[in-house]
Parts: structure tokens; C-alpha cells; sequence
């Protein structure tokens, strides 16, 4: 039986920027941060938008 990999997205993925909208350089995140009210942590890494942030981010 085949494994359905349709919901599998690597982090490697996530990080090229592969799976967001967002231009290169701003925090790759899986999920949109776009909302009225993303949680505090999310939205200092959105607003800074480096690629070292959003590593650490992904990383921690």
C-alpha cells in the first residue's frame, strides 16, 4: 500500500520558501500570519522577517 504523502511538507521545504507566498527573506512559516490577532511570538518573527529569524524559528 502506497503511503499518502499529500500532508508531508519538510521543513527543508518550508525554509526554501517553497510552500509561501511571502517574498524570500521573510520568516517561511507553514501556517498563515496574516490573521487579526497571530500570537505575540509569531508576530515579532513576521515583523522582523530574516531569514536567521525564521531558522531559529523553524529550528527551535
Amino acid at each position: 500500500m502506497l503511503k499518502d504523502k499529500t500532508h508531508q511538507t519538510s521543513f527543508k521545504a518550508i525554509k526554501r520558501g517553497k510552500f509561501n507566498s511571502l517574498p524570500p527573506g521573510r520568516a517561511a512559516l507553514p501556517y498563515q500570519l496574516e490573521g487579526p490577532n497571530p500570537p505575540n511570538s509569531l508576530r515579532i518573527n513576521f515583523r522582523l522577517g530574516q531569514r536567521s529569524d525564521a531558522r531559529d524559528f523553524l529550528l527551535s
